[in-house]
């Protein structure tokens, strides 16, 4: 195909074949909440709130106060001791952003939401990579997922390859996304 190896597709040379990273713990994909939350819910300085829906970030003068939030019966401002971390993922932390007031002026005035802090780039350039997953059955009893191990039995290394290549090559300012994932087996 012409591609070559890349080791680090958010490195210098996004184009070619590349490892696929995948956060797999024990055969069992790793979820943020798995990954970070859950080793960490016990310390005191954590509360999780599930079915909770944040409105906005309080902000006073230039800090960063608390979170509006709503649980079904009404906002109600959580205020901290400390900071605020925004991780609601790439779509939903810039949509938070822009409902505090923390974006582009423009766009804010054009959506009627009061200026707190003009910060051009946020909610720009957001992509979605659109993917089709292809599965298929055979008679090796071979996955990623430690459930589908018979008995607990061969729980053999799978690896995904995937390349990121530009849609038309002959362009060079056409910047790289992904466009196929291969899994491989490895013995």
């Amino acid at each position: 195909m012409g591609y070559l190896r890349t080791d680090d597709v958010n490195g210098f040379q996004q184009e070619g074949f590349r490892p696929y990273d995948m956060n797999v713990d024990r055969g069992e994909r790793a979820s943020t909440a798995h990954a970070y939350v859950n080793p960490a819910r016990s310390r005191p300085n954590l509360t999780v709130r599930t079915k909770t829906t944040p409105w906005r970030i309080v902000v006073e003068g230039t800090r960063a106060v608390g979170v509006e939030i709503d649980r079904g019966n009404g906002p109600r401002v959580l205020r901290v001791e400390r900071e605020v971390i925004v991780a609601a993922s790439a779509f939903s932390s810039p949509h938070l952003l822009m409902l505090s007031g923390i974006s582009p002026a423009e766009h804010l005035r054009e959506n009627g939401i009061d200026v707190v802090h003009d910060l051009p780039g946020v909610g720009a350039n957001l992509h979605d990579h659109l993917e089709v997953h292809v599965q298929w059955g055979g008679e090796l009893q071979l996955s990623r997922n430690r459930h589908a191990w018979p008995g607990g039995g061969d729980q053999r290394d799978t690896r995904q390859r995937d390349l990121f290549a530009r849609r038309r090559p002959e362009n060079p300012t056409d910047r790289p996304a992904p466009c196929l994932h291969r899994g491989e087996v490895l013995p």
